[in-house]
């Protein structure tokens, strides 16, 4: 019997790595990676996807710390 892997969302992926990292890591690990999206949009066909992408990662950044003020 063959085990199909399903691919893993985005979404799924960045929150078990906030849930591994703690609060202050997360936040440090969704700015370097919206940083990462912006610095290198202009080097891709898409420039769009890449700041969606960063946009996708600013807005887990903001809800982490919405949940802190909460």
């Amino acid at each position: 019997m063959i085990n199909i892997i399903k691919p893993v969302k985005r979404s799924t992926m960045t929150d078990a790595i906030a849930s591994m990292l703690g609060r202050t890591a997360a936040l440090d690990y969704y700015r370097a990676q919206a940083f990462k999206y912006i610095w290198r949009c202009r080097d891709k066909d898409d420039t769009t996807e890449d700041l969606e992408k960063a946009g996708f990662y600013i807005n887990r950044a903001i809800d982490l710390a919405k949940k802190e003020t909460a």
